[in-house]
This record gives C-alpha cells, structure tokens and sequence, in this order.
C-alpha cells in the first residue's frame, strides 16, 4: 500500500497507509526507499490475522481511525 500512497501523494492527493505496530520500521524503510520518506501511515495496534473480529474493531475505530484523519487533513 505504500506505493499507492506514494502514487497518490505525488499527484497532490493525501493519503494514509495502515500499518500493524510490528511493520513500521519496515514501512519507514520502503518509505525511504521509494523518495518518500515521510509518506503518512496510521498504527493498528497488535497483527489483524490474530486479532478477533471484537478486537479489530476496536483497534480500526479506537486508534487507526485517527491516525487515518489526522493524515488525510493535515498538510503534507
């Protein structure tokens, strides 16, 4: 997905990629891979394949959801 935001935000479009806690050196390294080494991403919190449907609702809605807005309205 941190392609697309890349893709995205070069043409002016804001973007937020959603990363699991346990992936975000690695997002912060692709980032800087791709020229873009501020490229917005929003925390899940934990991994979504061990998480319940109960808990990743509540993950999405109660921490990512945020990030997700805080990165699409502020400027780049």
């Amino acid at each position: 997905m941190l392609r697309a935001s890349a893709v995205g935000e070069e043409a002016g479009v804001p973007s937020s990629t959603l990363v699991c806690e346990g992936f975000l050196g690695l997002a912060a390294a692709s980032s800087v891979g791709l020229g873009m080494p501020n490229l917005p991403v929003a925390l899940v919190p934990g991994h979504t394949g061990v998480q319940s449907t109960v808990e990743l609702r509540r993950n999405i809605l109660g921490v990512a959801l945020q990030g997700v807005l805080d990165n699409l309205m502020r400027p780049p």
